[in-house]
């Protein structure tokens, strides 16, 4: 019997980390599909943002599990580069909260979009180049 799928060691439950990473690699993608100009419909519009939500919020507490008053693990040392990735993926989030279906994106925003983008993509080798993508064109 032909046996398709994950390899059982390879598999794992799902865990936090997977479902943000997810999330955010939903929300490069749909950032890329922004800058190249498909289109943004309603319920586009609608996932960017409550996505952006949950990751900006994730991004805050992640990148704030060092201090004082973080409740999770007090302990916990953050790098400067893991400090840095944070801090792009809630400017990403941010500024995912600004698209708007029809709105022409300022060159000056384009480029810190662009720049945010590429920055988390190296960080998580996500492949940071969209190439035309049809089912982008179906908002």
């Amino acid at each position: 019997m032909i046996r398709l799928g994950s390899i059982p060691p390879d598999m794992h439950e799902m865990f936090i980390d997977d479902i943000f990473l997810a999330r955010l690699k939903l929300l490069i993608v749909m950032g890329k599909a922004y800058l190249h100009g498909y289109p943004l419909g309603h319920y586009r519009h609608k996932a960017i943002t409550s996505n952006a939500l949950l990751i900006k919020s994730e991004a805050i507490d992640l990148g704030n599990l060092d201090t004082r008053d973080s409740a999770h693990f007090p302990t916990q040392k953050i790098s400067d580069s893991e400090k840095m990735f944070y801090e792009n993926v809630k400017a990403l989030a941010e500024m995912a909260l600004d698209f708007r279906p029809g709105e022409d994106t300022g060159m000056s925003k384009r480029k810190k979009l662009n720049s945010v983008l590429d920055n988390i993509c190296e960080s998580i080798t996500f492949e940071d180049r969209l190439k035309d993508r049809k089912f982008l064109e179906v908002a």
